[in-house]
């Protein structure tokens, strides 16, 4: 009767066991669906952040892109103006100027044929010539208003003219603008050329940048 009753025992306890064992391997497996399924939606919400992060990035790339490209039309538009309408006119006044100035050395020479050229040249070309410059300087000065260096120079340049229109219109031909205290100012041409090829290659990079490469 003692061995029946055992043998019931240790059955009862395999059978439990097994069940404990049954429900342990679901749990386990609930477990990993589970798992599975928060980090399914983990990732796929880490994505539509990171979808969304990468959408406002792009967006805020693109507003930056037509900022700097605003920008730099503006800056285009202003070195297009000072260029043509000032800093290539005024040198090209002085390329001018410095071309055909010391033609007029020549109006004490004794050959009567050379001092009549020189005077001539003086009355019909570089006094008009210097005219003309302070003309585009009196007008556009303002393009210039960066540039104080060069804005100094351009205002000797201006009163050595007057000073040498003024000795001219008071009929005297003999003496210059160096003989009463008024000088070539020789910083003026360096200063102009330096800031027109400045600006020119500034412009011609911008230009670089936007055009199309062929």
């Amino acid at each position: 009767m003692q061995t029946a009753r055992a043998s019931r025992l240790t059955s009862s306890l395999s059978e439990w066991d097994s069940g404990r064992g049954t429900k342990t391997f679901q749990q386990q497996l609930v477990l990993a669906v589970v798992d599975k399924l928060l980090i399914g939606a983990i990732l796929a919400l880490a994505g539509f952040w990171l979808n969304r992060y990468l959408e406002a990035f792009k967006i805020q790339r693109a507003l930056q892109n037509e900022l700097v490209k605003a920008r730099d039309q503006k800056e285009m538009q202003l070195l297009e103006s000072q260029l043509s309408q000032f800093y290539w006119p005024i040198y090209l006044h002085f390329q001018i100027d410095n071309v055909v100035w010391e033609r007029i050395l020549q109006r004490q020479s004794k050959d009567p044929v050379r001092a009549a050229l020189a005077h001539r040249i003086e009355t019909d070309f570089i006094l008009p010539n210097h005219e003309a410059a302070c003309k585009v300087i009196q007008a556009n000065i303002h393009l210039a208003a960066a540039n104080p260096e060069l804005v100094s120079a351009l205002l000797k340049y201006v009163r050595h003219v007057a000073v040498y229109r003024a000795i001219r219109a008071s009929g005297n031909t003999e003496v210059d603008p160096l003989d009463v205290g008024e000088p070539w100012p020789s910083d003026v041409f360096p200063a102009v050329e330096k800031a027109t090829m400045e600006r020119q290659r500034a412009f011609d990079s911008l230009l670089k940048r936007y055009t199309p490469s062929v």
